[in-house]
């Protein structure tokens, strides 16, 4: 449903698919950490939603970068 609702914005506002991969969904995906690093925070672990913070985009980067290497790789 997501895709779908990227594809009719981006039909409106005739924008680029990537820049709206690249700020309304970005943007949509990293609302879920949000409230929960909030809600760890408020709960007393405010060192858990730090980490949750920082692990979370690294991860992210580390696992993309290295599956696209990996593939890369793979393929030559």
């Amino acid at each position: 449903m997501t895709v779908e609702f990227l594809e009719f914005i981006g039909f409106i506002t005739q924008l680029h698919p990537t820049f709206l991969g690249m700020s309304l969904l970005a943007w949509g995906n990293s609302m879920g950490d949000l409230f929960n690093n909030r809600a760890l925070a408020k709960s007393g672990h405010g060192l858990m939603a730090m980490t949750g913070c920082f692990a979370g985009a690294v991860f992210n980067l580390l696992v993309g970068f290295g599956s696209s290497i990996v593939r890369q790789v793979w393929n030559s």
